[in-house]
């Protein structure tokens, strides 16, 4: 086997390790961020609630059908 041929698989070689990591770390990494995501969502989401029921009643949040 010439030197070529050597650098050539392993410059493939390489690559697909690299692609195999990527697909095998993919999955991880995006549920990271999702609950992340979702997170701060709720967070935000709760602060808007307390804040309204700081200001009026839950009747008032009620009778004016507040979408949180």
């Amino acid at each position: 086997m010439t030197i070529q041929v050597k650098f050539a698989v392993y410059n493939a070689v390489s690559k697909a390790l690299i692609i195999l990591a990527f697909i095998a770390l993919l999955p991880l990494l995006v549920e990271r961020i999702v609950y992340d995501h979702i997170d701060k969502r709720l967070t935000a989401r709760s602060e808007r609630v307390l804040l309204t029921v700081k200001k009026g009643s839950i009747a008032d949040i009620v009778r004016a059908g507040l979408q949180f």
